[in-house]
């Protein structure tokens, strides 16, 4: 019996729905273990709290689980030895525990591992078909949360069990880091299982392999051997170092989007900022993060196999449409700017999560990312065989797909900039002769002429 799962490898399809362009805005702001075997542990490479991306996290909070009573049936619905055929996927550490948190009874099953004095009731969800979560499971769900906020939990105070059961990521980020909590307090309780060993390894993004075996290694796999041999282990050497940096600066931005988003959160939610200054400021920020999360999540589960495998064009290609998100969000870069200017000293009060005087910086982010999406696949495609990978006219074509994702987020900004352009114009007509300006359509080309009177 399988599962809903979201497709960490596949298409996560989120479509949703500047004076210069994106690039030049971003130029002026501007001043990536081994996989382990079967039936061993997997070495998970530890990170610091603010680094570990959602996905290791997962990662992390799977193989903590599965030493839990009955969380090889939670985690693994199609049972153990489906991984182990041939053919099977790899593991989708994401989809597995968003799955599990969506029945309700395993976090309940973990919560009565504390050993509290009124243990919570565990609904039966051995029967249910994939994807169907009764009112049980929701029932489990309210009374985890409930229990976890009487018990001091932080992180529950900020968790709606019904956000869980959306298409986006917010309510499992949330859920998620209740899990982390009561994980951490089981564990300084001394009330944790022995670890188990998973049946099969985690999938782990491929190393960096930059030591000399290891790029010769590589060198062979992407053809290098036959491409001059130290001269192909030096190419492949650069190629992993490209993608290890697509890799981490991609962490990075998603973790700088998320404090933005904290920023936004704490901004309505304290009254820093009116619920029509935050929209002013933030745009669609919130469909923003929801996309990017998954995108990285992919990027991380694509970078799982050996290089030569690496699909990394058809990750590009599969989100073009997702990436529309970014045409609202950087069209308001400069409306964001006026509106940051004009609430600095509001702005003061939330300084510990982001200093006022950086808020532009952060806010610029998006418009530098999708603008170095394009720069990073053309130096991938320079340093990638194309008579040995097999993916090379795919990645050519992630490459043509993330630069007509650029020319619509400029297209985007230049509308945008011709219709405050337009409203200038108006207010500075005093007499429009009975003409209804409203009827002109829209502003197509402006510029400077010199008039003689």
């Amino acid at each position: 019996m399988s599962r809903s799962r979201f497709d960490v490898a596949g298409a996560v399809e989120i479509g949703r729905g500047p004076p210069a362009t994106v690039a030049s805005i971003a130029a002026t702001s501007m001043a990536m273990p081994a996989t382990p075997t079967a039936l061993q542990p997997p070495l998970l490479q530890p990170q610091p709290p603010q680094q570990r991306s959602l996905y290791a996290a997962c990662l992390s909070v799977f193989e903590r689980l599965y030493s839990f009573p009955l969380f090889e049936f939670y985690l693994f619905p199609e049972g153990e030895d489906y991984f182990l055929l041939p053919d099977a996927p790899m593991i989708d550490p994401v989809g597995a525990l968003w799955s599990t948190f969506r029945l309700g009874a395993p976090l309940c099953m973990l919560y009565n591992q504390m050993r509290p004095r009124r243990p919570l009731a565990v609904a039966d969800v051995s029967a249910l078909p994939p994807g169907v979560y009764p009112p049980a499971c929701k029932d489990c769900l309210y009374r985890f949360a409930a229990a976890c906020e009487q018990d001091g939990f932080a992180e529950a105070a900020d968790f709606s069990p019904s956000e869980l059961y959306r298409d986006e990521t917010h309510g499992f980020v949330k859920s998620l880091r209740v899990v982390q909590a009561l994980l951490a307090r089981i564990d300084a309780a001394g009330l944790a299982p022995p670890r188990r060993p998973l049946p099969v390894p985690l999938p782990i993004p491929h190393p960096d392999l930059s030591d000399p075996a290891a790029a010769g290694e590589l060198g062979d796999a992407m053809g290098g051997s036959g491409a001059g041999g130290s001269d192909g282990a030096a190419v492949a050497r650069n190629r992993a170092r490209l993608v290890k940096e697509l890799l981490e600066t991609e962490r990075g931005y998603v973790q700088a989007l998320e404090r933005l988003y904290e920023f936004q959160r704490a901004a309505v939610r304290e009254s820093v900022l009116s619920l029509e200054a935050a929209r002013s400021v933030f745009a669609n920020l919130a469909d923003l993060v929801d996309f990017q999360r998954r995108f990285a999540i992919q990027l991380e589960a694509t970078l799982v196999p050996l290089p030569a495998e690496q699909r990394i064009g058809r990750l590009f290609l599969r989100n073009e449409d997702g990436f529309a998100v970014y045409q609202t969000f950087c069209a308001n870069y400069q409306r964001a700017a006026r509106v940051v200017a004009q609430e600095s000293e509001a702005l003061k009060r939330l300084a510990a999560i982001i200093d006022p005087a950086q808020m532009l910086s952060f806010l610029i982010k998006p418009v530098q990312r999708v603008c170095k999406y394009p720069l990073l696949l053309q130096e991938l495609i320079k340093l990638t065989d194309a008579e040995v990978y097999p993916y090379f006219e795919e990645l050519k074509d992630g490459l043509e797909a993330i630069k007509r994702v650029t020319e619509k987020v400029n297209e985007e900004e230049r509308i945008q900039d011709m219709e405050k352009l337009k409203m200038e114009l108006f207010e500075r007509v005093e007499d429009w002769k009975s003409h209804n300006y409203d009827d002109f359509g829209s502003l197509l080309l402006s510029d400077k002429f010199m008039m003689r009177s």
